[in-house]
């Protein structure tokens, strides 16, 4: 006996061909993309993995996180 899940959102015509049929054309679509704009997402390069960089980017967010009328002294 085989059993079918189906969910409240999904629609009648989505079925397990139509899933792999939309999948491979969004791999297309991308690897289409990384091709034009030259994209490697596996190129690390070494300011993302400076730990001074990441401080930074850290101490940004904090601060926007903060309430702006309260004055702080910045971190050494």
């Amino acid at each position: 006996m085989k059993q079918i899940t189906t969910y409240y959102n999904q629609m009648p015509w989505m079925n397990k061909e139509v899933r792999l049929l939309l999948r491979a054309r969004n791999i297309a679509f991308r690897s289409g993309i990384q091709a034009l704009t030259d994209y490697n997402p596996n190129n690390f390069t070494s300011t993302a993995m400076d730990t001074t960089f990441l401080n930074e980017l850290n101490e940004l967010h904090s601060n926007s996180l903060q309430d702006p009328t309260v004055s702080r002294s910045p971190t050494p």
